[in-house]
C-alpha cells in the first residue's frame, strides 16, 4: 500500500516527469517501494525507456508497504498501477 503526499511546486514538478514520459509512451507505470516512487515508461518497440524515481524526501509524507498480512502470514507483493495517457 503506498500513502503519499505533495504540494505546491513539487505537484508541478511530478507532473512536468509525467509530462516528459508520455513524449516514450502512452503508458507510464507507478512502481512504489521503500526507495521511492519510480514513474516508469517504454515503447511499444522497446527501444525507448524513461524511469524518474522520486525519493521519500521529496513528499510531505511517503509511506509505502510492500508485504500483505493474510491469515497470520506474510507476503511480499509486487506493488505497481498502470497509467493510461490518452
Amino acid at each position: 500500500m503506498l500513502k503519499c503526499g505533495m504540494s505546491g511546486g513539487r505537484v508541478k514538478v511530478f507532473g512536468k516527469a509525467i509530462q516528459a514520459l508520455s513524449r516514450v509512451s502512452d503508458e507510464v507505470w507507478l512502481d512504489p517501494s521503500e526507495k521511492g516512487l519510480a514513474l516508469r515508461s517504454v515503447n511499444s518497440c522497446r527501444s525507448a525507456y524513461g524511469c524518474v524515481l522520486f525519493s521519500p524526501g521529496f513528499f510531505q509524507y511517503y509511506q509505502c508497504s510492500t508485504s500483505l498480512k493474510k491469515n497470520d502470514k506474510e507476503t511480499k507483493s509486487n506493488l505497481n498501477c498502470k497509467l493510461e495517457m490518452k
